[in-house]
């Protein structure tokens, strides 16, 4: 039976978004291309694969039965060409390290490039909500996250710890007090980013307020990066526990926390990972 992988992702694909329109704009190619691929592969197999409907496609029971085959053998094949790249030093490793302008995710960045120089390095900044679900999919090999509860088929690399400071207006009543307690800030508006981008964030902060006897009232902006909140900092509008290395911009000082529980980096891998993922997580054990 000669399969080759370019089908069994086609039909993958196709399977995934539920229309030839979809996969074929997914894939980048031309719609009747998909479908003689589909076809060839159907031929190939001798069964039936997808049955149409006013929608787009759906699988039947013989393609809903092939499914986890087909990616089993893509997965297997993947795999197999990572880890041989893995042993002559080379291959692309996929990481994921939350926000890419911060002090630790740029020391990851480097220690990857210094210990695995052969490797390419695909580097997204997608958030921690996303991050389980692409390492379970196979898009993603590595994440930087915070410690806490390990999805199931995870393993966590334990990294570094970071403390914890207040980003406050130039003029705020702190910006030259010092060490600030949490409790110092029951009174102010504060910045948060969307619970779907970080929600080991969102938790941390909230908790430590909460500790301190206070809710926080937040300020209604959410965002994925540092850029936005730190302007309204800077405006005077609110103020914003942040990880105590975060660069800020002109008109906003940094704090450190003295009482906030610290970050605790880890790098997230799946419990099935390959050799690269291996050398990668070997590479960042034991970061000070």
């Amino acid at each position: 039976m000669n399969v080759d992988a370019g089908l069994l992702r086609s039909f993958l694909v196709v399977a995934d978004e539920g229309t030839v329109t979809g996969a074929a704009e997914r894939l980048f190619i031309s719609q009747p291309a998909l479908s003689g691929q589909v076809r060839r592969l159907e031929r190939i197999v001798g069964l039936t694969l997808f049955e149409r409907h006013p929608g787009g496609v759906r699988l039947t029971p013989a393609g809903a039965t092939f499914l986890p085959y087909a990616e089993q053998v893509l997965a297997t094949l993947e795999r197999g060409v990572a880890d041989a790249a893995a042993a002559a030093g080379q291959g692309t490793l996929r990481l994921d390290v939350l926000d890419a302008s911060l002090a630790v995710p740029q020391r990851v960045i480097d220690r990857l490039r210094q210990r695995l120089p052969s490797v390419v390095l695909e580097i997204t900044d997608r958030g921690s909500g996303e991050q389980a679900v692409r390492l379970r999919g196979g898009t993603l090999d590595l994440a930087l996250t915070a410690a806490g509860r390990t999805p199931t088929g995870m393993t966590d690399t334990p990294l570094v710890a970071e403390p914890l400071g207040v980003a406050v207006a130039g003029t705020h009543r702190l910006a030259t007090a010092g060490d600030v307690r949490i409790a110092q800030l029951a009174d102010e508006v504060h910045y948060l980013p969307r619970e779907e981008f970080a929600p080991e964030w969102v938790t941390l902060v909230t908790a430590a307020c909460e500790q301190a006897g206070f809710t926080p009232r937040l300020l209604p902006l959410r965002s994925e990066s540092t850029d936005a909140p730190m302007h309204r900092v800077a405006a005077g509008e609110c103020v914003a526990v942040s990880l105590l290395s975060t660069t800020v911009p002109p008109g906003v000082v940094m704090c450190p926390l003295a009482d906030a529980p610290a970050y605790r980096w880890v790098a997230r891998t799946s419990e099935r990972h390959g050799a690269l993922v291996g050398s990668a997580t070997e590479a960042l054990r034991g970061m000070v």
